[in-house]
Parts: structure tokens; sequence; C-alpha cells
């Protein structure tokens, strides 16, 4: 498909790759006892921004092939706003305090076996493929994979070819787990031309009228940079300049994914092979006065999608493709719910291990729903880039407090700070977590921080387990993270 047809396809329907059987491609060895399995992330993809949760836009057209042919679930929350945090989440199913990897300078401890030693140690060749400057530090997410290609600056094509020669090349007596990060929804917004401009105009019920002024852009980090703004001091580049490029990045994505999906496809491995979908964490758009990721914790930041399409005939499936679950889901999930569906007990690792925080969610297409554990869960996310946040979701409430130290004005005398106060959110009537309520519900301020302090005394008792190390960075990387945004 190329980009012409994709485009064509955004303008008057879904720019779509079948994911239907490719008979004369399929591969004649027999089908592994246990599924394979590719774990698919995408970097800073918004859940409100991805058509295959109801964005209005056909942004993820393939996205929606493949909830077709799975599980939906429209309310997970990424453990952290920014990638390493997150995916190193993704990879042990911990929280960033329990796995301690919070800074650029840290790295999994020993203790920790990732999700990849884990699969390897039950039988399945491991690959990762991904492109982030985080891959290329050495920060314990290598551990467990046969094959390991990190790096900082590859485009999307190459890492599909990557994955093709992989494909072609692994080992075919044993399943596999394949990691595939993909970099092109982060900045700089820039996919190929055929994309650039897809949804411009923006459509007037998606518009906004948030916009920076020309002192207000030359403070943004030059990542997120779209073309020159006019004259200083005016409101020069209005943020639907952004969110249409933005989301034209995430179209041009999905595109690659489709691709990436049809070699498998291709190769008769579809049916044999559970597909995870996820984002690592949201972007902010001015919502709430910052650009970028990694400073805060509203739900642009950390709400991320969640699509998991099982191994299985198109049969086998039917009755339940295209189940959406609302509940609260959260990062953690994913490692319990790969172990269990490659045949490993998630509750019965060593105790000389940290237990796994999420929940296993593979009853929601074994069994007869969402697993019961779902309906009173709270989804807790961090921060400590920039900042020191908390937050925990529970039912329709979100609470956000700043665990750090109050600032000190170096030039004047040291004086009691007051700690800033938690904010409070009711989600459901207030989405966009314009209007604190703490004042009006303390009692639920209570409830919702003595959830987190068990929480985070949990967590510190897990991390104690484990230990953890801190590496300061090189000068590569420091230039390779500033480029990207995250360094001043």
């Amino acid at each position: 498909m190329t980009p012409k047809t994709a485009l064509a396809a955004a303008l008057g329907g879904a720019a779509a790759l079948s994911l239907g059987p490719s008979l004369a491609c399929r591969q004649t060895t027999p089908a592994p006892t246990r599924p394979n399995i590719v774990l698919l992330v995408w970097e800073t993809t918004r859940a409100d921004h991805v058509s295959a949760l109801s964005y209005p836009l056909r942004t993820t057209p393939n996205l929606e092939l493949l909830a077709a042919e799975g599980v939906v679930f429209d309310n997970n929350i990424a453990t952290a706003p920014w990638t390493l945090p997150s995916v190193t989440s993704l990879m042990t199913g911990l929280s960033p305090t329990a796995h301690g990897v919070q800074t650029y300078e840290d790295g999994l401890g020993p203790q920790d076996p990732t999700l990849a030693e884990r699969l390897r140690g039950a039988g399945y060749t491991t690959a990762l493929l991904g492109v982030n400057t985080f891959f290329e530090a050495d920060k314990g997410l290598e551990r467990g994979f046969d094959f390991y290609f990190g790096q900082g600056d590859v485009p999307g094509p190459e890492l599909s070819d990557r994955m093709q020669g992989w494909l072609d090349s692994r080992p075919t007596d044993r399943p596999f787990f394949l990691y595939l990060h993909i970099f092109e929804p982060h900045c700089p917004y820039d996919p190929p031309p055929e994309y650039a401009h897809v949804f411009d105009p923006r459509p007037a019920s998606l518009s906004t009228d948030r916009a920076y002024t020309r002192d207000e852009w030359d403070r943004v980090f030059g990542c997120f940079r779209l073309p020159p703004p006019g004259a200083a001091g005016q409101a020069v580049l209005d943020m639907n300049s952004y969110l249409s490029a933005y989301d034209a990045n995430l179209h041009y994505t999905d595109h690659l994914t489709g691709i990436m999906i049809q070699r498998l496809q291709t190769r008769g491995l579809m049916d044999d092979t559970l597909v995870v979908f996820v984002g690592d964490h949201g972007e902010e758009f001015l919502e709430h006065g910052d650009h970028g990721h990694g400073r805060h914790l509203y739900q642009e930041s950390i709400h991320v999608p969640l699509i998991i399409r099982p191994a299985g005939t198109a049969k086998a499936r039917a009755r339940f493709a295209g189940r959406r679950v609302g509940a609260l889901t959260s990062s953690v999930d994913i490692a319990p719910t790969i172990l269990a569906v490659a045949g490993i007990d998630p509750k019965a690792l060593p105790q000389t291990e940290p237990q796994l925080e999420g929940i296993d969610l593979s009853p929601t297409w074994l069994g007869r729903g969402p697993p019961r554990q779902l309906a009173d869960r709270a989804a807790f996310a961090g921060t400590d880039h920039e900042a020191h946040l908390r937050s925990v979701q529970h039912g329709d409430w979100k609470l956000i407090v700043d665990v750090g130290q109050p600032v000190q004005d170096p030039d004047l005398p040291p004086t009691p700070t007051a700690q800033p106060p938690p904010l409070l959110f009711q989600l459901e009537s207030d989405p966009e977590e314009l209007h604190d309520v703490a004042q009006e519900h303390p009692d639920i301020v209570r409830e919702l921080m003595q959830s987190l302090q068990q929480h985070e005394t949990a967590d510190l008792a897990r991390a104690a387990k484990i230990g953890h190390s801190a590496r300061p960075l090189d000068q590569e990387t420091r230039l390779a993270l500033r480029r990207l945004g995250y360094l001043e």
C-alpha cells in the first residue's frame, strides 16, 4: 500500500491493510502449542487521538482492524508520562517506585527479571526492535533478548525491514516474543509529505483556541517547534497546527503498523500470535499550560490506548472480537497478561523476586468477561522528571499529589513553605481536569491519599528486594536527550 493510497483512503475511508488470511504465503510448519507474542508499543500516543478508541478523525484505521478482532481497553493508564520508566513498567509489571527506574541515570536492579528473561526461560525465542535513545543505554531493558536492536534514530520503514529480516531468520522450533517500539508519533511532528496535511483543515469541532506567543514559542524545545511564527509578542502559532501535525504522525505510524502486521500475516503467523498494542505515554498541547511530556500527570499525558488481539482463528475469536472494556487498566497489567498466555502463572513467581503489581487480563477473552479484580481497582502513575508527582485514579475520581520538596528561592532566607495541596478531579463531569474539587470532597481526598500511601509503601518494599543502579549519562546520550526535548 502506497502513501498515496493511504492518503486517499483517509479522506474517503479507512487507510487500512487487510488483516485477512494470505493462504498462498502460509507456512506449513505446525502451530506452536503456545502462541507467539508481539508487544507493539507506539511512542507518545494519546488515547483520545486514536480512532480505534473512537476519535472522530480516522487516524488509525489499521488499529481499528486489530481492535475489531480483539479487545479494546478504553481506560488504560500508563505508569509514567515519559518513556524510560513507562517501558520499564511494561517489561517488569511494576510501577516506577518499585522498579526504581525514575530518572535518566537509573537502571534495573539485578534481582528484577524482565519479561523477556522470564519468557526466554520458558522456551521462547526473544527479540527487541526499538527506536529510542533509551534503548541504546545500559538500563537493563536489553536483558533476556536473544536478538536486540535498540537505536535512537532509525526511521519506521527501516525498523519494519529489520523486523522482516528477523522473522525470516528466527528459529522456527519455538514460539517467539517480539517487542516492537515505533518512534514516529514523537516530536518532531514531520511525517512524509503524503501524510503531512491529511487532516487539514481541522474540523471546527476538534479545534482549539490555545496558542503560543512568539516569546512562548521561543522557549519551547526545538524538537517541538513547527515552522517559524510571526513577530515577537504576537499570538503566532495556534495549537490546531500542532494537533493536525500530531494526528498526521499517528496516521503515518498506523500505516507502518499495517505493513508490520501484514508481514506477520503473509508468513501465516497471525492465527498463532497474540498482539498487544499500547502507547508508552501521551503528549500535552497546552491543555494545562505545558507542551510535550514527562512533567505532569493529567490524562493527556497518561491515558494511553491498549488493544489486545488474541491468537486463534477468526471463528475462535468471534465470541469476543470487538469487545470494549471500560474498567480501569494499567500498563503494569501487560506483563502478567503475557506471562499467563505463555503458560507462566504470574502468581507463582519465586518469592525471592518482587511480585507483579498488575492484573492478568486474559480472562477478558478466555472467560466470560474482564477479571473481577478490575471492578474495584485503582490505577497509579508517577513522574520524577522535572517534578515529583504521583496520581491515583479510582472509579470516577483522580487525585494528583506533589510529593517533592517545596522549592526555595536561593536568594532569600530559608522560610517554611507549604506543600502544594493535592488536586482532585471528577473525570466523568470534568474529563479535561479543569476544576479542582478537593475542598468540596475532603473525604474522597483522604481515601485516595490513603490508597496512594499504601501503594507507595508496598512499592518501596518491592524496591528493597531489587535495588537499582544509577549510571552517569555520557555526553552522546545527553545530546540525544536534548534533541528530543528531555533536557534543557
